[in-house]
């Protein structure tokens, strides 16, 4: 795909994720793929020595309040992980990299 081709050349500056991201991240592979090397490697993106694949960003009280209220908003489009991912992208100015279409209008797509 060349959308996420480009995120990990770095076209759009060095990939951001975020905490709730590795949370769900985990929960589907245990909860779909229950396969704990899989998860490993998932969690060593985060937590492995550097140099990581991408910088990340843990969610603040403030950031979770807005996003609870994005989420409330647009509850037929984002799951509160998305609403969290949005929230973290208004706060930095940033493009979101994603297949998901319930993202379409309200934040800059990669």
């Amino acid at each position: 795909n060349a959308m996420v081709e480009g995120v990990w050349d770095g076209k759009h500056g060095k990939p951001l994720s975020i905490d709730h991201v590795l949370e769900e991240g985990l929960t589907l592979l245990r909860s779909r793929v229950k396969n704990q090397a899989m998860s490993k490697h998932f969690s060593d993106l985060f937590w492995g020595p550097p140099p990581r694949p991408f910088d990340w960003v843990c969610t603040d009280e403030t950031l979770l309040k807005e996003a609870t209220r994005l989420h409330l908003v647009h509850y037929d489009r984002l799951s509160m992980t998305d609403s969290i991912v949005l929230a973290h992208a208004r706060r930095l100015g940033a493009k979101v990299a994603t297949l998901d279409s319930g993202f379409n209008g309200l934040i800059p797509l990669v």
